[in-house]
């Protein structure tokens, strides 16, 4: 009976081992959560900045066409910022859609490598 009931405990070694593999991989998963959201906050900030950037750009373009008296013009033409902003818009809607894709299926080097290559393809 003795011998039956060691083969159903595990070694103290065994259990050490066990528990401190899940607290490491639990601490590594936190790690991996925090940098995901630090990521997603930097990439929000770029998507507001680049927004306010395209407005002030607009409103530019309009002051000087107001200053330059081309405002008629500036009516019967479509307005320059609108194709602008929607080959912005498209270009991050896709690039938004294949980052969630990637975290979706827990490729996060990908990811990140995606968003490494993007910051520097707009520096």
């Amino acid at each position: 009976m003795t011998s039956q009931l060691t083969e159903w405990i595990p070694p103290q070694s065994k259990v050490n081992s066990v528990y401190q593999s899940n607290s490491e991989k639990g601490i590594r998963k936190l790690c991996c959560e925090h940098k995901l959201i630090e990521l997603h906050k930097h990439v929000s900030f770029q998507r507001i900045f680049v927004q306010d950037l395209m407005t002030g750009i607009c409103r530019e373009w309009e002051e000087w066409n107001q200053v330059d008296g081309e405002t008629s013009e500036a009516k019967e033409d479509p307005p320059v910022c609108n194709p602008l902003l929607n080959e912005v818009e498209i270009h991050r809607m896709a690039f938004l859609e294949n980052i969630d894709v990637l975290f979706a299926e827990h490729k996060v080097e990908e990811a990140l490598e995606a968003l490494d290559t993007e910051e520097k393809s707009f520096s």
